[in-house]
């Protein structure tokens, strides 16, 4: 089951993102339950994997980090974290995601 973070750093990856990771616009999404024994070294993982799969993790094998949720890594890699319009969304999103509210 995914959260609204992970939706949300999609939706910014998808909207924001491709000057960053080219192809985005175009990729193929897909949603795990686990993570995969096989990584795809092309893949974006996002919101799955303890942080051993990139860097839009907010889950670790001693914990997940403070304040953090996979929306709040990706608007920070995008610059988006302090622009007027995110702000309240984002505070939103992490408290939806820190209080267990799936889709």
């Amino acid at each position: 089951m995914f959260h609204l973070d992970e939706a949300f750093a999609i939706w910014m990856l998808i909207e924001y993102g491709s000057r960053i990771f080219q192809g985005i616009k175009n990729a193929r999404i897909r949603f795990v339950a686990d993570e995969p024994n096989q990584p795809d070294p092309q893949a974006l993982y996002i919101g799955i994997g303890d942080g051993r799969l990139g860097e839009f993790d907010e889950h670790r094998p001693d914990g997940r980090l403070q304040n953090c949720c996979a929306s709040l890594l990706v608007a920070q890699r995008l610059g988006l974290v302090n622009r007027d319009n995110f702000i309240s969304f984002l505070d939103e999103v992490l408290w939806c995601d820190t209080h267990q509210r799936p889709f």
